[in-house]
């Protein structure tokens, strides 16, 4: 989360924002080590450099950079035992805050890549991030203090001598040696490909076969429950978290119990939380959804502005889709997003009047008149269905061009392509 479209060096203090940071690295070759001499002359500092699976350090020693790392004081160390951080991400960090508790100790963290967003690099969604260059980002990082200016302030060694860190150098665009490639995990593809046979354990929790979406029918459209109505920003992550639930990314099922789990509720401003319409509970989200899946009924989500935005995660529209969502309203999408409901088959829609969105009460229920007969550019009309007995009728429009309305009434896009090869 940024609070703050930018700010200064000189302004961001601890007066303002917490003093603990964690600062992290979308990729140590291209960050922390990406020019030695940028960093040259930098003392012994208490930091983590942390190396996640997948990142081979052979990078760094090619480049003559891992010797300079330890010079710093920095301890160099792997973060496969950390449950809470995402495992493809190399972390650096200031001792005593890394390690698996460290979602409940970081209180900031300063990046240099587009993560920012609640959540996603510690699992906790109270932790703010902010985004940085890789030189601000590891100045702060071996300050350990937010309030640490490295135009204007030293350093203080263990010896307590102090040093000035010298500005940066330009750095190359690419390492001097280039990039390390790895085929780590590569398998290649059969020479006959045509008929393969697909083994899975079945009390795998990683791995599942993806089943056919089935094709949708009027009566899908009708009195839909509303699942959960969001308020203000709900990203792709907030519908379906990373973090620890990305080693589930292969089994659609098993991460579909983190469904909405990020996402705030209007009115309540509780997260992860709705009401179960069949028995009047507060309960999670996801289980919600597979309570009214269950029972037969398709369900609808009412979001806010720009409902979507942020990273193009398929599994946002995947997990709803497989849990019974039949239909998303919002008052915008991020674009990204809005396709990737349309190639699940699930409806996307946007009030005509975005003043409507405050007409859906939590316990409506919600039906769209001919979902399954429109047209591009033809808005459809839906009732918003009260507790009580009373009604609203309210517009809403669709960017489904012809072969896109084609997918919805298939299922999927990928029904469409299978159907269309048999």
């Amino acid at each position: 989360m940024t609070p703050k479209i930018s700010v200064h060096i000189s302004a961001f203090n601890s007066d303002e924002y917490q003093e603990k940071i964690a600062t992290l690295f979308p990729e140590l070759e291209l960050s922390v080590s990406k020019d030695r001499d940028t960093h040259e002359g930098l003392y012994e500092c208490d930091v983590l450099i942390g190396f996640g699976p997948g990142f081979d350090d052979e990078i760094f020693r090619r480049n003559k950079n891992l010797k300079f790392v330890q010079s710093l004081g920095t301890g160099v160390d792997g973060i496969a035992d950390r449950p809470d951080l995402d495992k493809n991400v190399p972390v650096a960090s200031m001792r005593g805050i890394h390690g698996p508790q460290m979602s409940e100790l970081a209180f900031m963290v300063m990046i240099s890549f587009n993560r920012n967003f609640p959540g996603r690099n510690d699992s906790n969604p109270e932790t703010l991030a902010f985004i940085a260059s890789p030189e601000i980002v590891m100045a702060l990082g071996l300050a350990g203090s937010l309030s640490f200016n490295p135009m204007v302030d030293e350093l203080v060694t263990p010896d307590g001598s102090t040093a000035k860190l010298a500005a940066p150098l330009a750095a190359p665009e690419i390492p001097k040696n280039g990039f390390v490639e790895s085929r780590s995990g590569y398998q290649a593809p059969m020479s006959n490909g045509s008929s393969p046979e697909i083994e899975i354990a079945p009390d795998s929790e990683r791995l599942a076969l993806l089943e056919p979406f089935a094709a949708p029918v009027d009566s899908n459209y009708q009195r839909m429950p509303l699942l959960l109505k969001t308020s203000g920003k709900t990203t792709t992550d907030h519908i379906s978290p990373a973090g620890p639930w990305l080693r589930y990314r292969g089994h659609l099922d098993r991460i579909s119990d983190n469904m909405f789990t990020g996402a705030t509720r209007a009115g309540s401003g509780e997260r992860g939380t709705t009401t179960n319409p069949l028995d009047g509970e507060q309960q999670a989200v996801p289980v919600v959804a597979r309570a009214l899946r269950a029972a037969g009924k398709h369900w609808v989500v009412v979001g806010d502005e720009n409902y979507g935005e942020g990273s193009s995660r398929e599994h946002a529209a995947m997990s709803p889709r497989l849990l019974g969502a039949a239909a998303v309203i919002v008052r915008s999408f991020a674009r990204i997003h809005e396709s990737n409901l349309k190639k699940q088959g699930i409806l996307p829609l946007v009030f005509g009047d975005t003043n409507d969105y405050e007409l859906v009460l939590a316990d409506d229920e919600i039906s769209i008149a001919g979902a399954l007969d429109l047209e591009p550019g033809v808005p459809l009309l839906a009732t918003l269905h009260h507790v009580g007995g009373s009604s609203d009728e309210i517009t809403l429009n669709h960017t489904l061009n012809h072969e896109q309305i084609s997918w919805l009434k298939a299922g999927s896009a990928l029904n469409k392509l299978r159907n269309s090869e048999t």
